[in-house]
């Protein structure tokens, strides 16, 4: 997902910057986190962000909220969740108070235009899959459908995962499709059909070429 996200937003004409919180280590190149929040905070903070993303699953979204956590104590930065966590559960990320923005499902479409917002060239209701607080209240902005036509997105950005981990470097990666044609109720792929229960067809594919 930030693969593609980064491509895009260059496209929109946003400087991007990606920092990891971990790195592949040792011969079987598992990946270990290699920093503190404190630290991974100062190296963010080093590209004088306007906009801090964090793209979280459940087992990193305590380490990653603590990144954010050092990061408002030193800037008024906005910061945006998305991810499975905060797709699964924006009504409890939206209320840390690190949390600025949360996107849920998507977000090809959804954080460019909060970034046009976030610069005054749109309104916050405006952004599809936008969870954020006005006056106190929890706003949830409607859904946008799934994105169908998945040729139309740009290949994933490699360089900045491949600058740090050799076997992207060595091995191309990428994932074809988007969906599940299955709703184990372990997975969180149940969730996310419940996120889109409008829509039917949760598998789609890019063409061969």
């Amino acid at each position: 997902g930030v693969e593609l996200l980064i491509p895009i937003l260059k496209g929109h004409g946003h400087e991007v910057a990606t920092c990891l919180e971990a790195k592949p280590h040792g011969p079987d190149l598992k990946w270990t986190v290699n920093t503190s929040p404190s630290s991974m905070a100062d190296n963010i903070l080093l590209h004088d962000p306007d906009v801090v993303g964090f793209s979280c699953f459940t087992d990193n979204f305590l380490f990653l909220s603590q990144v954010a956590k050092e990061i408002k104590a030193q800037s008024n930065v906005h910061t945006v969740f998305g991810g499975v966590h905060p797709t699964l559960v924006p009504e409890v990320v939206i209320t840390k108070d690190y949390a600025d923005f949360v996107i849920v499902g998507e977000g090809e479409e959804a954080l460019p235009k909060l970034l046009e917002a976030l610069q005054g060239k749109a309104c916050l209701s405006e952004v599809p899959n936008l969870v954020y607080t006005e006056s106190s209240a929890i706003r949830k902005n409607p859904m946008n459908g799934y994105m169908r036509d998945l040729d139309s997105l740009p290949l994933p950005d490699k360089d900045s995962y491949g600058e740090i981990n050799p076997y992207i470097r060595d091995n191309y990666i990428i994932i074809t499709s988007r969906g599940c044609p299955y709703a184990c109720t372990y997975c969180s792929n149940n969730s996310f059909q419940n996120t889109y229960q409008h829509e039917k067809n949760h598998v789609r594919y890019r063409s061969p070429e």
